[in-house]
Order: structure tokens, then C-alpha cells, then sequence
């Protein structure tokens, strides 16, 4: 795209903002921005379906939603909103500007200035989802039962591309990546409106905890008469979630799930919920041998699948010689850029040269497969500290709450139980892929810091009065 055409998109843009601005000036409310953090929260699972592929990359809905909500805090600033003017700060936002002002010492080593553009602005919007869910979420645990019903129709559409697939629907209707199909595995590996399967089993955490949660706490999700929807939404979930065929994911659930289940002794009554569990897993162990029994297409994809298991577990798949390469690149290059860093998106082009064996599409670039170390490479040593602080700051403040004596009976308290376990998951699950500007963890990590902001504040009028 030319400079020109680049300055005509802008002047047209800016020219419809500043018009629309005009309109809605007399209009605007501070209750606009709760209710677009509403919506940028029913957003989470749609990443890649529907998205607008630009020059700088793919545009979401959430990244939409975000610069529509600082538009609105913009003109409500401009208005002296009496409402947004009595509004405290929440301090956690802090984090996000010491991380951007210390990773700017990156930029001079940057080489590929539109890689890092579309990267950095992706981060920041990242950022900016962050920034306005912390601040401005109203009623988080109704926001949590509306996510689920966003997640149950995308859930759907998984539905919809496994048996598309199955029967022969071609990608291009079923939304399916090619490398994704029956072709690779003998079954489709659905990723829904993610970008690909992992990224979509690392949403699926949150609706996973959330039945879980639910049905400990005695709440529905749905119609409250039925009183076995809980169950059937959780078993509906967990298939989705096999059907990833993601095994960093796998990995992730397996470890943090006892963790939460001992956790949640303490403040549920549990034996009931795992008494049903039990039964649960009894039933769909003997259905699965059955179907090996009687299915030729199931025992021939168990045993493909079991021969990549062993393949990854001895590092011969091709997968795991990639993310070897990667990682292994990811630590030649940092030896020489440990404090700076070498500005967002630039691996991919400072490897080009140095992962032999590998190739990647055009308009594709190498990723680190581990935001940790992606994170020190790109913005340098201090910068990954503030970001560790920041990610983990809310969990360990939830936690502490949690640790306390008596059982768990708010709305409030509920939700924070739902979205601590989602994000340790998602935090153990980013050891396995990247980049940092993933909206969903962003946007439940802005729900979990409004959450401890709230009792915060709450903590402070009671000792004030």
C-alpha cells in the first residue's frame, strides 16, 4: 500500500470521526462505556471469524471495540462528564505504561518497520481492551453468563466444522484452515472462530472453569428449570475441547484441575459435584471403548494420534523439531539483545537466516512459541519483569482472598473464582505459543483486576467509615 493511499484512508477516516464525533457530542453518556465493555467481553471468542484483512494485519471485533470505547472516553473527557470526572484509577494500568515506556529502548533495534507496526499496534489495542474492562466493567458475573452463551454459539460452529468436514464440505464453508482437516489427523481439528485449535482450547478454559464453577456454586446457565444443563453444557465444553487436539492444552487442564478442585473443597460443598463427575467419567470411558470397538474411523485416529503423542513426547514429530528450532533460535539471537531487546515482531525477521529446515508462507513470520521468552527477546529484560508482575498481580491479590476461611456465596466472589483458574491456565498454556497481544487473556484479565479494584475500594469506605 502507498504512502498516499495510506494518508487518503486516514483524512477519509478522520473526517467521518470528526463528523460522527459532532452528532453524538450531546449524546453520549458515561453508561456508553459500560455497556461497550459489555460487548467487548461477548466479543472474546471471535478472533479470526469475522475479521477484515489489512495491510497491517487482521482487524477483530474486539480491536474495533476497543478504539470505539477510548472515542467515547475521549468525547466524555472533552464534555466533563461529571460522572467519568469522579471516577477513581485503577492502578494496575500502570504496569502497561512503564512496560511500553522501558521496551521503547527496543525500537532501535527494529529492521522491519511494518512487521513491528502491525505487532506494536496490536499490543496496544491488547492493552487498551485491558485498560477500559478494568475501569469501566460493570456486574462481572452477568458478563461471565453472557460469555458463556457467546461461547455456546461458537461452540456450535465447531459442531457445524467437525461434521462439515466429515462429510466433505469444503474450508471455504466450513471455516476450517486446510491444515486443520481430516485430512491430517482422519478427523477435523476445530479451532471455530479461533485462529487455530490451540488458541481455541485456550478459550475454552474459561467455560470449562465456569460450568465447573457453576454447578458447585448451584447456579445455571441457562434455563434455571433445567437442572441438568450445567452438566450437559460441561460435557459439551470438554468435547469441544478434545476436538482441539491441542496437547499443550491438555497438559495445562491436567495440572492446574486439581489444584482447582482442592481449592474449591475448601469453599464448596464438592463431593456431590464429583460423585457426578465420577459417573460422568465412568460412562464416557466404556462409550469411548465401545466405539473402538465397533468404529474402524475411531481406532484408526486413536492410534494415529497415539503414534504423534509418542512422537512429540521423544521430540520426533515435525512439530516438536519446529518448536525446538524456534526456541533454540529464540535463545542465539537474545544473547546479544538481553537488555534491549529487538523491537515487536522483529524474531521473525532477525531468524530468517538462522532456521534451517524451515519454511513459512509468504506474509508469514516465525514466532517464538513462548510469550515469556518472545516477550524478553522482543522488549527487553525489564520489560518482562513488568509484565510478569502485572499479569500475575490480580491472581495472587484473588488468591490471597480466596485462601481465606469461609465459603464462597457472592456473585462476585464467584466470577473471581472463575477467572483465576482461566488465567493460570491461560499463563501455563502461553509457556507453548505466542505472541503477547492475545485479546481474550487481556480482556479476562481486565475482568479479574476490576474484580480486586472493587474489593479494594471496598476495603478502603469500610475503614474510612
Amino acid at each position: 500500500m502507498s504512502l498516499i493511499t495510506i494518508l487518503l484512508i486516514l483524512i477519509v477516516v478522520g473526517f467521518t470521526g470528526f463528523w460522527a464525533s459532532v452528532f453524538i457530542f450531546e449524546k453520549i453518556e458515561y453508561s456508553w462505556l459500560p455497556q461497550l465493555c459489555r460487548w467487548l467481553v461477548i466479543s472474546l471468542p471471535f478472533e479470526r471469524i469475522p475479521s477484515l484483512n489489512t495491510p497491517i494485519g487482521n482487524i477483530r471485533i474486539s480491536q474495533v471495540l476497543v478504539l470505539i470505547g477510548f472515542w467515547f472516553l475521549i468525547l466524555l473527557f472533552l464534555k466533563k462528564d461529571s460522572s467519568l470526572r469522579q471516577k477513581s484509577f485503577n492502578t494496575d494500568s500502570i504496569y502497561l505504561i512503564l512496560f511500553i515506556i522501558y521496551s521503547s529502548f527496543s525500537w532501535l533495534q527494529v529492521i522491519n518497520f511494518n512487521r513491528f507496526l502491525s505487532t506494536y499496534i496490536a499490543t496496544l489495542l491488547s492493552f487498551g481492551g485491558f485498560f477500559l474492562l478494568s475501569q469501566f466493567t460493570e456486574n462481572i458475573f452477568k458478563r461471565i453468563q453472557e460469555l458463556m452463551i457467546s461461547f455456546l454459539a461458537v461452540g456450535f460452529f465447531g459442531v457445524y466444522q467437525f461434521l462439515g468436514d466429515m462429510v466433505g464440505i469444503p474450508p471455504l464453508l466450513t471455516g476450517l484452515r486446510e491444515n486443520y482437516t481430516k485430512i491430517v489427523f482422519g478427523i477435523p481439528r476445530i479451532h471455530a472462530t479461533a485462529i487455530e485449535p490451540l488458541y481455541f482450547a485456550g478459550m475454552l478454559f474459561l467455560p470449562i472453569f465456569a460450568c465447573l464453577t457453576f454447578i458447585l456454586a448451584r447456579k445455571k446457565i441457562l434455563n434455571k428449570h433445567f437442572r441438568y444443563s450445567n452438566f450437559a453444557i460441561l460435557i459439551f465444553f470438554v468435547a469441544l475441547f478434545v476436538l482441539t487436539l491441542s496437547k499443550g492444552a491438555w497438559l495445562t487442564l491436567a495440572i492446574v484441575l486439581p489444584f482447582f478442585f482442592l481449592l474449591a473443597a475448601r469453599k464448596f460443598k464438592i463431593w456431590e459435584l464429583l460423585k457426578s463427575l465420577s459417573w460422568l467419567g465412568f460412562v464416557s470411558v466404556i462409550g469411548f471403548l465401545f466405539s473402538l470397538l465397533y468404529s474402524e474411523t475411531i481406532w484408526e485416529f486413536t492410534l494415529g494420534f497415539w503414534q504423534h503423542l509418542i512422537a512429540t513426547i521423544d521430540f520426533t514429530a515435525a512439530t516438536s523439531f519446529e518448536r525446538l528450532s524456534l526456541l533454540g533460535t529464540a535463545w542465539i539471537i537474545l544473547q546479544d539483545y538481553i537488555l534491549t531487546g529487538i523491537g515487536s515482531g522483529q524474531y521473525g525477521i532477525y531468524s530468517q537466516d538462522l532456521l534451517i529446515g524451515l519454511e513459512f508462507e509468504p506474509g508469514n513470520f516465525a514466532i517464538v512459541n513462548n510469550v515469556y521468552l518472545e516477550i524478553w527477546l522482543e522488549f527487553g529484560l525489564v520489560s518482562l519483569w513488568i509484565f510478569l508482575i502485572f499479569i500475575f498481580t490480580p491472581v495472587f491479590r484473588s488468591l490471597k482472598k480466596l485462601f481465606q476461611p469461609g465459603k464462597i456465596t457472592s456473585e462476585d466472589e464467584i466470577a473471581q473464582f472463575i477467572l483465576v483458574f482461566s488465567l493460570i491456565s491461560y499463563y501455563i498454556q502461553w509457556s507453548f505459543f505466542s505472541p503477547i497481544f492475545i485479546m481474550p487473556i487481556f480482556i479476562l484479565l481486565g475482568l479479574l483486576s476490576r474484580l480486586t479494584y472493587i474489593d479494594k475500594t471496598a476495603k478502603l469506605s469500610e475503614n474510612l467509615n
